[in-house]
């Protein structure tokens, strides 16, 4: 159990650092789409092609925002849980484990959960 943990933790991180980075470039990507709207929207006006209304426009853009700020949301969730897990795996204290578990939930990686939870059950002896 006890080396489980520790593996686990060590997956744990790396899952989060490559959740955090993809939650950053999805953030940024979908921010920018958003902001990008009105130009490409313009740039259709000027040539007669088919272009959206104010209001579809509108609702596209907060669409963008909102998809994009999720992303954003996560990533210092997925940081924290970065550090916890590293940290979890080298000094075994319960309040560590009952974070991680906490942070893994906030940051959508299960296999921390399952960390937290083998290091709750192994004791403070990892």
């Amino acid at each position: 159990m006890k080396k489980a943990a520790q593996i686990l933790f060590l997956v744990s991180a790396i899952l989060s650092i490559v959740a955090a980075v993809g939650y950053l470039i999805g953030g940024i990507v979908m921010v920018a789409s958003g902001a990008a709207l009105p130009v490409g929207n313009e740039m259709l006006k000027e040539q007669g092609q088919q272009y959206l209304t104010d209001e579809q426009l509108a609702a596209a853009m907060a669409s963008a925002f909102a998809a994009g700020g999720t992303c954003l949301f996560f990533v210092p969730f997925s940081i924290a849980n970065i550090i916890i897990s590293f940290k979890a795996r080298h000094t075994a204290a319960k309040p560590l484990f009952i974070v991680a578990i906490v942070l893994g939930a906030l940051s959508s990686t299960v296999v921390s959960i399952v960390a937290g939870i083998f290091g709750l059950i192994a004791g403070d002896t990892l």
